[in-house]
């Protein structure tokens, strides 16, 4: 059985930046070091290399989460599945893109 969706796309884009908005306002809040690289007069440079190798770590793992929307989406909303397929297209090689600018300024090979 399809489940037919009316989606307001721009209610749906502030409740959701709004919502994001919170998650950041409290991680400066709560978690110690959270503000560093935002607010330091200078950048700790082991921890910004280790935030900069775990970026395409998590990018590589949000790849299957996206592709875990996409079979939930084909089930019950084969229009967002067919939206969240054109959204991870564009954003699938953005780990490899960002692993390729941080390897040759820190010397790193990933």
């Amino acid at each position: 059985m399809d489940v037919e969706f009316n989606i307001n796309y721009d209610r749906l884009r502030l409740t959701t930046d709004a919502k994001l908005d919170g998650f950041i306002e409290r991680i400066y809040s709560e978690i110690p070091y959270a503000s560093h690289q935002k607010d330091a007069d200078e950048i700790d440079m082991e921890y910004y290399k280790r935030h900069s190798i775990e970026t395409p770590i998590r990018i590589k793992l949000k790849r299957t989460i996206d592709a875990l929307v996409i079979h939930y989406f084909t089930k019950n909303n084969p229009k967002a599945a067919k939206d969240w397929a054109n959204y991870t297209d564009d954003e699938m090689l953005h780990g490899h893109m960002f692993a390729k600018d941080i390897e040759r300024p820190m010397g790193i090979n990933l």
